[in-house]
């Protein structure tokens, strides 16, 4: 184990770089989360380097580009939380200064896997943008799919599925798969064991979809009481 950081704040949400050789975060302070910054360090150590950093604004969540040209990430720089992107024109060229992609609220980025796009969940709508911020297509799920309060989108390998939690309206909870051209979504996972799934406590994490395999934590909290014999 190797220690890459040493910055006198937390380090969040580290992402590898396309080929390996970077990682993207995050970093905030304790006592002023709202000076958080990106960051980009490389990936053997050594110096990291601030992609984008303000005053009075929290930037989190971000996300490489399949190139490795561009970093897709919240911030509410403009007062609210919205996608914005940073490019540069090489990889382990210098940076440009960020773009805002939305201008709705959304969840976190998800980069299509061929680049065309960001892909974000804005409460019952998936929103996909192109790089340059154009909204292409917006897709209710309620009337279509049936899918209410659904998140954590991901896409496949081959980007023509997506996958995410979502509760169907006729009460079935799980993970669901919905074909990117159109189509009628599928449940590969079911969440209907009350033991092992309680909303609010211990809720399934993001997924990390393989070639061939889905890879999921179930995280489950346990609370006790301890009994400490002081001395002073």
């Amino acid at each position: 184990m190797v220690q890459l950081t040493n910055i006198p704040r937390n380090e969040l949400r580290p992402r590898w770089s396309p080929d390996g050789n970077e990682i993207a975060f995050y970093a905030s302070s304790p006592s002023d989360v709202l000076s958080a910054r990106i960051l980009v360090i490389p990936a053997d150590g050594g110096p990291a380097t601030t992609v984008w950093a303000g005053t009075g604004t929290f930037n989190s969540s971000p996300v490489w580009s399949p190139s490795g040209l561009q970093l897709a990430f919240m911030s509410n720089r403009t007062g609210a939380a919205r996608i914005w992107v940073v490019s540069r024109d090489t990889v382990g060229g210098a940076w440009h200064d960020a773009e805002q992609l939305t201008n709705v609220g959304c969840g976190a980025p998800i980069w299509a896997p061929d680049g065309s796009g960001v892909l974000c969940d804005a409460g019952k709508d998936l929103l996909f943008f192109s790089p340059k911020g154009r909204l292409l297509w917006r897709r209710n799920l309620v009337p279509s799919a049936g899918l209410l309060g659904y998140g954590a989108p991901a896409y496949s390998r081959d980007g023509r599925t997506i996958c995410l939690w979502a509760a169907h309206r006729d009460g079935r909870w799980g993970y669901w798969t919905i074909p990117v051209a159109g189509g009628t979504p599928r449940m590969v996972i079911s969440w209907d064991d009350p033991q092992v799934y309680v909303p609010g406590v211990n809720e399934p994490l993001r997924p990390d979809l393989g070639r061939d395999r889905l890879f999921l934590t179930v995280a489950q909290y346990d609370s006790d009481i301890w009994l400490a014999r002081l001395r002073w």
